[in-house]
């Protein structure tokens, strides 16, 4: 199972009106953002989407997107962004192992780099689902709205 996010430009007009409820819209440094996290499986299909704020880190919601899978038996590959003592202590008590890359990390853990190569799945995917303009670019104020066009854009990827 390969974890990443992408960030997804947000169209000026999807961010009018009055903010009724917490949207997954961000300021960074190129603008309005927002994140798309997910799982995928060995084979690069889909198996799980969130939407965070742009300015997130993806650490902060990697323990909401394994929640509630069954991972016994996997191994979760991800970046340096995922290499925090809990989500890593998160994953084993899973009965789960991890790939995650390091750098400059003060706790060491052992990294099977040829594994870790597989993680280009995750990559592929969301190159693949930004070819969908819709999602490309957010057009939709609403989260539910934005998160079904993902979901869309991820079955026609599947049907191909």
């Amino acid at each position: 199972i390969s974890i990443d996010s992408t960030s997804i430009k947000v169209h000026q007009s999807a961010n009018g009106g009055q903010k009724k409820e917490n949207r997954a819209v961000g300021r960074s440094r190129g603008g309005l953002n927002t994140k798309i996290h997910t799982l995928v499986d060995a084979l690069g299909n889909p198996l799980r989407f969130l939407l965070s704020p742009g300015n997130d880190h993806d650490a902060v919601h990697a323990v909401n997107l394994l929640k509630g899978m069954d991972h016994s038996g996997s191994m979760v590959l991800g970046d340096k962004a995922y290499g925090t003592k809990n989500i890593r202590d998160y994953i084993l008590s899973m009965d789960a192992s991890y790939v995650i890359r390091q750098s400059n990390a003060i706790e060491l853990w052992p990294t099977d780099y040829d594994l870790y190569k597989e993680r280009h799945l995750v990559e592929c995917f969301f190159q693949k689902l930004k070819w969908c303009r819709r999602i490309f670019t957010r057009y939709d104020k609403l989260d539910k709205s934005f998160l079904a066009f993902v979901y869309l854009g991820a079955i026609l990827l599947l049907l191909k």
